[in-house]
């Protein structure tokens, strides 16, 4: 994947029409690492999805700062579909052994 982030740092949940998420069947959240100025809110982004049935999904991305922030677990417990690839899904559980990640 290959993204520039332009204004993906500075987007802020005040940006997004939450009405117009909540009217879709499907909301997927991507690049978690890269919305910083949202991470403090893409649990309630995600819950509310959930909450009002909308299906929601959620790939990270990569992680530029190699942090692999335990936040991305709370936000997790709203998900219904999680698609990292194997590197992604080691990182995030803290372990070379793909075979513990899940």
């Amino acid at each position: 994947m290959f993204t520039y982030p332009g204004t993906m740092f500075e987007m802020q949940y005040s940006d997004v029409d939450v009405d117009y998420v909540l009217s879709a069947r499907h909301f997927h959240l991507s690049s978690f690492y890269l919305h910083r100025a949202l991470s403090s809110s893409n649990r309630e982004l995600v819950s509310t999805s959930q909450a009002g049935r909308t299906h929601t999904s959620l790939d990270t991305n990569d992680d530029p700062e190699n942090q692999w922030a335990p936040d991305l677990l709370e936000v997790l417990r709203y998900v219904d579909v999680f698609l990292p690839n194997d590197r992604e899904a080691k990182k995030i559980a803290g372990t070379e052994d793909f075979s513990q990640s899940a």
